[in-house]
């Protein structure tokens, strides 16, 4: 278990670290949740607003 505690601490370190690329994985991980925002929005139809029940008869 220690190896891997040890492994994440490491992961963690350098992901909130003060290194290009730990800003090139946030701004990937930045684009890639504002993508899933646009699609949603967009072009899923799960963000659409609900129709009236009457309007199906």
């Amino acid at each position: 278990m220690s190896k891997r505690a040890g492994w994440r601490e490491a992961l963690r370190a350098w992901f909130f670290g003060d290194s290009r690329s730990a800003a090139l994985a946030w701004a990937v991980v930045v684009i890639a949740l504002a993508g899933v925002l646009v699609w949603f929005f967009a072009w899923s139809p799960y963000g659409a607003p609900a129709a009236p029940l009457y309007a199906e008869f």
